[in-house]
């Protein structure tokens, strides 16, 4: 396992390398596209548990650990032996691994909470060169969780990770800039790291980037980034653009498209959308 991680500290974690290294078959690459899948939209989440089933029936611990908590692919749900095989698998310095014991230990899941454990193997798979790491240690120290509130500290380990290209740690570095969160508010700054995440396909960024065009009045480039959450399954982004459509606010007004758009919400399952579509 060792030798299986030397490298970790030089992955990156942007998409198009995470899909180039997948593609030739790298199991970490596999399991990172996975998670990454995991924390979009309906559709990628259906995408990333195939991947997750694929794995585990390959033997990956981790995968196996996540398809028993989440009752994936058939499997009984079995949450406390998850978390055994977690505690196996950090066992042999598997920074994933640690990273997904850390979360179950934040959570409560299939373990006691405890948040100074959480902090111990975030720790570990940052002091690894982890990006995941990185960003879920920031997110402790940001917040006060399991260890005294450091928010310089914090911003420091989400720019850590949004330096090798982790979608997440981006986010909340941008946020932390927009809102001057332990640190000068510079509305610059955050909108490249939102501009970075969204370019690699994140549809949070993609959203508040969107939301923060439109409020600074750039209303076309917001109306743009919008069409781009949309084209990726954003059934809220779909809702706005119906909205902006119908009225002919910054677009030419279309009702045709208004409810063209309206409709792919509520065939994703947008409870909104479905009751306006009710309401006509």
């Amino acid at each position: 396992a060792k030798l299986y991680w030397a490298e970790v500290g030089k992955m990156r974690y942007d998409m198009e390398s995470i899909r180039e290294s997948a593609a030739r078959g790298d199991m970490r690459a596999r399991y990172r596209l996975a998670t990454e899948l995991f924390r979009g939209l309906q559709k990628q989440k259906l995408e990333a548990e195939g991947m997750f089933r694929a794995l585990a029936d390959e033997g990956h611990e981790i995968s196996q650990a996540i398809c028993l908590e989440k009752s994936i692919g058939g499997r009984p749900k079995d949450e406390q032996q998850a978390a055994t095989i977690a505690k196996k698998a950090a066992g042999t310095q598997d920074p994933a691994a640690e990273i997904y014991l850390g979360l179950l230990y934040e959570s409560g899941i299939g373990v006691t909470k405890d948040l100074s454990q959480s902090f111990l193997y975030y720790s570990r798979a940052a002091a690894q060169g982890y990006a995941p790491g990185y960003y879920n240690l920031g997110r402790l120290h940001f917040s006060g969780m399991g260890v005294r509130m450091n928010k310089e500290k914090g911003l420091e380990l989400y720019q850590k990770a949004a330096d090798k290209g982790y979608r997440a740690g981006m986010v909340n570095l941008a946020r932390c800039y927009r809102d001057g969160n332990g640190v000068q508010k510079d509305i610059v700054e955050a909108t490249k790291w939102w501009r970075k995440a969204a370019d690699d396909g994140d549809i949070k960024a993609m959203a508040e980037l969107a939301n923060h065009l439109f409020d600074v009045g750039q209303r076309s480039s917001a109306i743009k980034m919008w069409e781009k959450a949309a084209e990726n399954g954003d059934t809220t982004a779909m809702r706005i653009l119906s909205a902006q459509y119908q009225l002919g606010n910054c677009v030419k007004k279309n009702i045709k498209r208004a409810t063209e758009m309206e409709k792919r919400a509520a065939e994703l399952g947008d409870v909104d959308a479905i009751h306006n579509l009710q309401k006509k």
